[in-house]
This record gives C-alpha cells, sequence and structure tokens, in this order.
C-alpha cells in the first residue's frame, strides 16, 4: 500500500534568470547586427526569431522538467526531485531560513566539499594558460553534479524562504539540504507533524 501525501510542491521556475537570459540573446543579435557589414534590423527578423525561439524551448524544457518533478513528503520520506529519498526519522534538524541566514547557507553549499579541480594549476603553465582554466572549469561543473553538498540545493533558485534540513550518517553522504518553497509554514508544519507522528511510532 502507497503512503499518504502529506505535502507536494512543484520546484520554483526562474522566471528572472529567464527574462534576463532573454534579454541577453537579444541584445547579442542587435550587437551581432551592428558589425560590419550592417544590415537593418527590420529585414533581420529571422535572428530575432532565432534568439527568442531558443530562450522559449530551452526554458520550455526546463519549465516541463520542474512541474513534473515536484517535492513530496509523505508518512516515511521526503523525496527530494531526482535524488533518492530522505527517510524522516534520519532528519536530525529541520528548520526554516530566509534573507541573510539563507543566502549564507546557499552559498556554502554552492561552493561544495571538494578542492581545486584538475587543470587548475596548468593555468600557470606558459602556452597552457587558458586552456588550462578552461579544463578546471570543467572537470569543476563535473565535480560539483557527483558533489553531496552541492546535490543538497533544491529548488533554491529566486526562493524567498527554504526548509534546510541536516540527517544523520545513516543518510548517506549528503548530510545537507536546503529546499526552496514558496510556502514555507506549510512545508515545515507538514514535516514537523509527519516526523512527529513517525517517532510516536518509533518509525515503523
Amino acid at each position: 500500500m502507497a503512503d499518504t501525501v502529506l505535502y507536494e510542491e512543484r520546484q520554483i521556475f526562474p522566471r528572472r534568470f529567464a527574462l534576463w537570459f532573454a534579454l541577453a540573446m537579444n541584445v547579442v543579435v542587435v550587437v551581432v547586427l551592428l558589425l560590419p557589414p550592417r544590415r537593418p534590423l527590420a529585414s533581420s527578423w529571422s535572428l530575432f526569431l532565432l534568439a527568442n525561439g531558443t530562450t522559449v524551448f530551452t526554458f520550455g524544457l526546463v519549465w516541463i522538467a520542474l512541474r513534473t518533478a515536484p517535492i513530496r513528503l509523505d508518512e516515511r520520506y521526503l523525496h527530494p526531485p531526482w535524488r533518492p529519498a530522505i527517510a524522516l526519522d534520519q532528519i536530525s534538524e529541520a528548520r526554516i531560513v530566509e534573507g541573510d541566514e539563507l543566502k549564507q547557507i546557499s552559498k556554502t553549499l554552492e561552493r561544495g566539499s571538494r578542492s581545486l579541480p584538475a587543470g587548475a594549476g596548468l593555468a600557470a603553465v606558459p602556452g597552457i594558460g587558458l586552456a588550462g582554466l578552461d579544463l578546471a572549469q570543467a572537470s569543476s561543473l563535473r565535480r560539483r553534479r557527483k558533489d553531496p553538498v552541492f546535490r543538497g540545493l533544491v529548488a533554491t533558485t529566486g526562493a524567498r524562504w527554504a526548509i534546510y534540513l541536516e540527517t544523520d550518517e545513516s543518510a548517506g553522504p549528503t548530510r545537507r539540504w536546503l529546499f526552496g518553497t514558496k510556502h514555507s509554514d506549510e512545508f515545515m508544519a507538514a514535516l514537523d507533524g509527519a516526523m512527529a507522528a513517525r517517532s510516536a511510532h518509533g518509525g515503523r
């Protein structure tokens, strides 16, 4: 028998980032059109169509992905999108964070837990320079995707509030979590209630 869903919330769509991305794409098109040989803007509508079509397509896929992968809480688990479920009896701390505290925790988790990526030292080698930095950045992205600290960030883009969690050692390598939310009080009340009920029944 499936557990009853106690709370569910879709991830926050990054509207502001999408608007800035669209603006940047159009600025790039304008700059290209102003470079010689110049062409009239009226006859270059296809470039604007391509830029805005790319934006709509890209963020359309993001919107669909976020809509179909909500944060879900049931009687035994908290289910982050695209990540393993967190057992409620493994949660050692849970609280609402906002403002400066939210920004500080988010920045800490964004830095991850890894040292300098491979290739960073090559940047100082004559003749390698930028290639070394590119290698370092690519390596850093790969590592961050696997980093247990970085993986604890969930739906935090543009969030005014978040639920901060810490789990015990039995939960696996990801011990700190930050769930962005639009409904912090409802989320926290549902989580507190589920954890209390779980504890009252001895974790069964």
